[in-house]
């Protein structure tokens, strides 16, 4: 009888997935921890990097999805990392199957503070249980990151970048393939 208890009470809870979703070039040291507080606070984490045809950004991505991927996965384990063509939540949710009919689930989503109003209009008239998880914007940025590495600025870069890509080796494979990517776009910034 405890078993069935335990099943009934179990099943009532909801499956606890985080989503964050992001160009990540490259992952800085905000990423990082956003990604790990959420693992903190799911029981599953799905991290869509954007690349794709219907990315705003995909002329723009100096590191391929594969890539970035590898970066990921060489310093953060148990998290899904998922290619998605756009940072449409929703779609991405769709894509990957996390909604299942008549599945209790909470999505907890990282929304930067100037992407607030965009995920909450996304989510107006679906019924997902999503609760959005707030950063605040600080100095470390992707853009900043990205910045460090065209000026050839390893100190800037080592205090942005994710720990465990802060090495020497790591900056100057980056900073190659970004120094490409500009002479490809014409020195247009990333």
């Amino acid at each position: 009888m405890l078993r069935f208890k335990q099943y009934l009470t179990n099943s009532e809870k909801p499956r606890k997935i985080g989503i964050y979703v992001g160009r990540f070039q490259p992952m800085t040291r905000a990423h990082q921890k956003l990604i790990e507080h959420l693992k903190s606070i799911s029981d599953e984490v799905f991290v869509g990097i954007v690349e794709g045809d219907n990315s705003k950004r995909k002329t723009r991505n100096f590191l391929s999805f594969e890539e970035r991927k590898e970066l990921f996965e060489s310093i953060i384990e148990n998290v899904n990392f998922v290619k998605t063509n756009s940072g449409f939540i929703p779609g991405f949710i769709k894509h990957i199957g996390l909604q299942k009919q008549n599945e209790n689930v909470e999505f907890f989503i990282i929304a930067g503070d100037d992407r607030i109003n965009t995920y909450q209009r996304q989510f107006e008239k679906l019924k997902y249980n999503v609760t959005l998880v707030i950063k605040e914007r600080d100095k470390v940025s992707g853009t900043a990151t990205r910045k460090a590495l065209k000026s050839n600025n390893y100190n800037d870069f080592k205090a942005m970048v994710a720990g465990g890509l802060d090495t020497e080796d790591v900056f100057n494979s980056l900073r190659e393939r970004l120094m490409d990517k500009l002479r490809k776009n014409g020195d247009e910034d990333l």
